[in-house]
């Protein structure tokens, strides 16, 4: 202890002896006179030795150059509790291992399943074992242990080598100042913000430092235990990191690629995707991490239908006045500015492709590999029969207010994850999401995440929204004739006319590829005969398409069983023939 503090304690001690010798004067105490005053003289002694001592120590520490400072060191690092100055996030070193480096937000962005580390500045020497330090990692307005928005960490915290949940690890640099932390997010972390706090504890005495910017954690391609993990580097450079693509417009026999930018990187792209994510309902916070349920919000968050404070009006009539023309917009990048500026206000007009390039974008800026893609010849299902229904009367007269519509083209998007919720691996891969309003999906304008292997095998009950996406791309046109009574009978079924064409943009180049065959067996054949059957007959109009389908199906087998006895007559004839003969 320093001399001060030696003192006061000693004096506050003295003073209570000369108290007690007081009160025994005073007290008419039933002991001998001789004690009394044994007592006392004993007490005045130990006073007097005391303050002997103390002018010793004050006339050697004065003789002896240095020895307050030298005091007043021992003092402070055996009592000071540990506080931290400051910390150093790292934010060139962090975000260049992330591959978030291109990022204009000056902030410290990492992805899930992958450590960081940051530098943490103390007042003091930092001693292993005598002071701890905890972290805390708070998501969202209310973090809470129990939901899993509130992490607390310390350097005893798991093994940083494994991503399965948040750890952290103190570095090289213990036992001076500064110190490295390296912290790993859980791979199925939320993604989002993050708050940072830093408490310090030493002997049982806590201080907390508060770090003023967050960290952003986003999803991991790279990381092969993320949901959105992609092996291929090329893919991974293509539908994460291209901020430049095209989305295809026209007709099917004048497919046209218009450039578009994506942008992803852009501050304002960021900052609304994190604006988004958090407004409202849509998802609870722990919900977060799962990039199904992040995915299917955004369709809805991109578009203003459901005023849910979303991001683009929808306008097809042709007048545009109080808007922008969609035609307009080359890029996200400014329709999604415009928003920034006047949240939650949304930007007036956009139309198929321009929802399909925002919603890229703010899937790219998350972290989730994703493309527009373009339908040529694009079905419009109203009634979930999973067909595109065309109707005249008996007279031969359309009927078209209860008609299902088709499209020149239809752009949407495809995002790259696991499929956990499917509970089986073969629907992982590409997943369609749209954000342009076209159906109600559970009561709001939102559309998938549908799996396209669903998809191409008519399994309209994996959710979400296989059933809309299948007639899109490969539902049969089917012409009914509606009879007075109301009843229908199937007139003619068109079977290729839907789904031309499926059109995106290729990795590492700016030419364009057809995806169809993710979508759908070659049209025509025995495999995508029978996934038409299966979706028409689980749709809202099996009781008339079940007999249709399943007599095709009965035909077709007949047509099969033929030509299986003909090419077996013909293989036995062959093996049966020699050269020279008839």
């Amino acid at each position: 202890v320093s001399t001060q503090s030696t003192e006061a304690v000693v004096s506050t001690q003295s003073t209570g002896a000369h108290d007690r010798f007081i009160s025994c004067r005073e007290s008419q105490l039933s002991m001998p006179h001789y004690r009394v005053y044994f007592v006392s003289i004993l007490s005045l002694f130990c006073l007097n030795s005391l303050n002997q001592l103390l002018t010793m120590v004050r006339r050697c520490s004065s003789a002896l150059s240095g020895t307050e400072t030298i005091w007043k060191t021992i003092s402070k690092t055996s009592n000071e509790q540990l506080a931290v100055e400051k910390v150093d996030l790292l934010l060139n070193h962090n975000r260049k291992l992330h591959h978030t480096d291109e990022y204009e937000l000056e902030k410290l962005i990492v992805r899930r399943g992958q450590s960081f580390q940051i530098s943490v500045e103390f007042d003091r020497a930092f001693r292993p074992g005598l002071d701890e330090v905890e972290l805390y990692l708070m998501y969202g307005p209310k973090p809470r242990i129990s939901k899993g928005t509130l992490i607390k960490l310390n350097g005893r915290t798991g093994n940083v080598t494994n991503n399965k949940y948040w750890s952290c690890e103190i570095g090289e640099g213990s036992g001076e100042r500064l110190i490295k932390i390296e912290i790993m997010p859980s791979v199925d972390s939320m993604v989002g913000e993050f708050k940072i706090a830093i408490d310090c504890v030493t002997n049982n005495q806590l201080t907390r430092f508060q770090v003023m910017d967050p960290v952003i954690v986003l999803f991991n391609a790279w990381c092969p235990e993320d949901q959105v993990y992609v092996e291929d580097e090329a893919e991974r450079e293509e539908y994460v990191l291209n901020d430049t693509g095209k989305v295809y417009v026209g007709s099917i026999s004048n497919v046209m690629g218009r450039p578009w930018i994506f942008g992803q990187f852009d501050d304002t792209v960021l900052l609304s995707a994190l604006y988004l994510l958090d407004s409202g309902d849509w998802i609870a916070d722990q919900k977060k991490g799962d990039v199904v349920q992040v995915s299917r919000a955004f369709t809805a968050l991109a578009n203003s239908s459901d005023d849910d404070n979303g991001v683009l009006c929808g306008n097809w009539s042709g007048d545009y006045a109080g808007g922008e023309s969609p035609t307009s917009w080359t890029g996200s990048v400014d329709v999604i500015e415009s928003y920034w500026k006047t949240r939650p206000t949304q930007v007036k007009f956009g139309q198929c492709w321009v929802f399909a390039g925002v919603l890229t974008s703010l899937f790219r800026t998350l972290g989730i590999p994703s493309r527009s893609v373009t339908n040529f010849c694009s079905g419009h299902d109203h009634d979930d029969s999973n067909t595109i229904d065309i109707h005249f009367d008996h007279n031969g007269n359309s009927l078209s207010e209860y008609d299902d519509s088709t499209w020149n083209f239809h752009v949407w998007v495809e995002a790259f994850f696991t499929r956990r919720d499917l509970k089986n691996p073969k629907y992982d891969g590409w997943q369609a999401l749209d954000a342009t309003p076209q159906e109600e999906s559970s009561g709001r304008m939102q559309c998938g995440p549908a799996s396209l292997a669903a998809v191409k095998a008519g399994e309209t009950n994996m959710g979400y929204d296989v059933g809309f996406v299948f007639s899109e791309v490969n539902g049969d046109i089917v012409y009914w004739i509606v009879e007075e009574d109301g009843d229908m009978r199937i007139a003619r079924v068109d079977t290729a006319g839907i789904g031309r064409l499926c059109a995106t943009k290729a990795v590492g180049s700016g030419e364009m590829v057809d995806v169809k065959n993710l979508y759908k067996a070659d049209e025509g054949s025995a495999k995508e005969r029978s996934a038409v059957g299966k979706a028409a007959c689980s749709g809202a109009r099996a009781e008339y398409l079940e007999t249709y389908y399943k007599s095709k199906k009965l035909e077709d087998d007949l047509k099969f069983k033929l030509l299986t006895e003909r090419l077996t007559w013909v293989r036995v004839w062959l093996s049966t023939w020699r050269p020279g003969t008839r």
